[in-house]
Parts: structure tokens; C-alpha cells; sequence
């Protein structure tokens, strides 16, 4: 079981092996200082195999001591291999929040841009470190003794073909040609059918304003015919077609149980057919054929004069 204490330069600021760099003074550390919690190579979905203790800015790098999980056994093997020198190297996982592509904070080979601001998320014990610096600093050797010359939080391994691929969980990118063809070909019915969702979202709204203008008209041309045969007021419009709006089939229900209005001309007229068979027996309007206008004309009056002459009810 270790009980050594190793110091650690956990990242700095030079030009790492993309060719861009992490300015040391813009790396956020205090979620990290809440969890400092120290991964193997970066393996977010397991758990953590110790932590980092006295965590500080020196020089232009970022240091700590390394404290790894006594009653963990693969932790404790990993601490085995630190004790002997076998594993040295570890690496920064870091969120990107502001970057710089100026020259004049460019170093010589840097061909990517600055990271400036940066949130620290975890440091792993790996194999081979993205950043050459990033490493147990040997007894004896102070921080100052080490070049510049890290990467920007991401672990590096050898590939089946014989290049260097990232494996940060955040970055990765190690599928086989068949699988990004797989890939390739989901993003492409992912587009496809985002674009017909869009265009059955399009025929949809046409076909819901082309169905509101249909209901708007039949709501109109009732409304007229309402006004027009004197059921309702223009004034009354307005209320009709709200209600109409919101509950159509009941408005509709209602405006047809509401009875004409007879207008003053309609009344006149009306009148004026009465006049004419004043004063008439029924001889009288028999004898001219007049009884069937008479009886259009004032119903109740022809069965009066019916019930004069007769001496019973008329029945139709």
C-alpha cells in the first residue's frame, strides 16, 4: 500500500501535440476543489481511484499531490506503478469556454488557437500523457527543471493503425470506417426526415388556415342571412361570431331556433291585404272568389266571418 506522496504537474501553458495551448491562469478550479476527484485515463463511468490534494498555480503550472484510494485495489496497483516509475504521466479533462486565434499569443509551432478560459473537471493517472510535462515530478527535481510543453487535457494511445487517437470520453473518436458509415447514414435520415417533418408541419399549418378561411365564410354568410331575415341586429353581429367561434354547432342550434322579424313594410302590406275584404260577407268573397285570399290574407278574421255565417268552427 503506498504511503508516498507525489507531486504532480497536472497541466501548463506550452503548445501541446495539436499544435494549440491552455493558458494556465484562465483553467477554473473551484467546482474542481469541491470534487478533486482523480480517473484512470479518463474513464467517466468509472469510479474514481483517488484525489488531488494541495492544488496550485506555480511558474505557469498547474500543481498537486497525488492521494490515491487505499481501500481500493486496482487504485492501490495504480499506485504500485507511480511508486516505481512505471506510470508517470497524467492529464487534464477540462469544458472549453473562450478560446483566442490571435498571432500575438501564439508560441513558436502553435498552429491552433489559445484556449483562454477553461473549467477543470477532473485529472487522470495515464499511460501516456497528451501533455509531456504533465507528470510525477521526480524527487530531487524541482517544477522549474521542466520544459513547457503540454496538451490540452486529452489522453493519447496507439491505434491499431499506428496513429495516435483521442480517447477523452468528450472527444473521442475511435470508431471503424464501417461504423462512421453507419453513422454518416443515420445523420443522413436524421436530416431527411427532419426535413419532411418539416414539410408536413408546413402542409399542416396551410391546411388548418385554409380550413379556418372555410369556417370563417359559412360563419359569415349565416351571420347575413341572420341580419338580413331580421333574427338579429348588425349591432348583435359581433357577439354571434364570437360565439360561433368558440362553440359553433351550439351558436349554430341557437341562431336557427330564433324567429324572423316582421318587418314595418311586411306589416304595412299586410295590413293592406286585410282592408281590402273589410265590410265582405262570405257571399260577397265567394262570389268574387276571393274566400282563399281572404283566408291567406287574416286567418282569424275568415274563421270569424266563417263562425258568423255558419254558426260553427271552421276546421281546415
Amino acid at each position: 500500500m503506498s504511503k508516498k506522496k507525489h507531486e504532480f504537474v497536472l497541466t501548463d501553458e506550452s503548445v501541446n501535440g495539436y499544435g494549440y495551448r491552455v493558458l494556465t491562469s484562465g483553467i477554473g478550479r473551484e467546482q474542481f476543489l469541491k470534487n478533486p476527484v482523480m480517473l484512470y485515463s479518463h474513464e467517466y463511468g468509472l469510479l474514481p481511484i483517488g484525489t488531488w490534494e494541495n492544488v496550485r498555480e506555480k511558474d505557469g503550472q498547474l500543481l498537486a499531490t497525488a492521494k490515491f484510494d487505499e481501500g481500493d485495489p486496482f487504485a492501490q496497483e495504480v499506485a504500485r506503478k507511480v511508486d516505481e516509475g512505471i506510470l508517470r504521466c497524467c492529464s487534464i479533462g477540462f469544458d472549453v469556454l473562450g478560446v483566442d486565434d490571435s498571432e500575438e499569443l501564439k508560441l513558436p509551432g502553435q498552429i491552433g488557437p489559445t484556449v483562454t478560459k477553461a473549467e477543470l473537471l477532473e485529472c487522470s493517472i495515464c499511460a501516456i500523457g497528451a501533455n509531456r510535462n504533465a507528470m510525477r515530478l521526480m524527487e530531487g527535481a524541482p517544477a522549474a527543471t521542466f520544459k513547457v510543453g503540454g496538451r490540452m487535457s486529452l489522453t493519447m494511445v496507439q491505434g491499431g493503425n499506428g496513429k495516435k487517437e483521442d480517447i477523452n470520453p468528450q472527444n473521442r473518436s475511435t470508431m471503424t470506417e464501417q461504423e462512421q458509415n453507419q453513422m454518416n447514414q443515420l445523420q443522413q435520415q436524421v436530416q431527411q426526415l427532419t426535413e419532411s417533418n418539416q414539410g408536413l408541419t408546413q402542409e399542416r399549418d396551410q391546411a388548418r388556415a385554409e380550413l379556418q378561411a372555410v369556417r370563417s365564410a359559412e360563419i359569415d354568410a349565416l351571420l347575413s342571412a341572420a341580419v338580413n331575415d331580421g333574427r338579429i341586429s348588425e349591432t348583435e353581429r359581433p357577439q354571434w361570431k364570437e360565439l360561433m367561434s368558440v362553440a359553433p354547432e351550439n351558436a349554430k342550434a341557437a341562431l336557427a331556433k330564433l324567429n324572423t322579424r316582421t318587418s314595418l313594410s311586411q306589416m304595412l302590406e299586410c295590413q293592406k291585404g286585410k282592408g281590402e275584404f273589410a265590410g265582405k260577407s262570405w257571399k260577397e268573397l265567394d262570389r268574387e272568389g276571393r274566400l282563399s285570399a281572404f283566408k291567406a290574407a287574416d286567418p282569424e278574421s275568415f274563421k270569424n266571418l266563417y263562425r258568423e255565417t255558419f254558426g260553427a268552427e271552421y276546421k281546415e
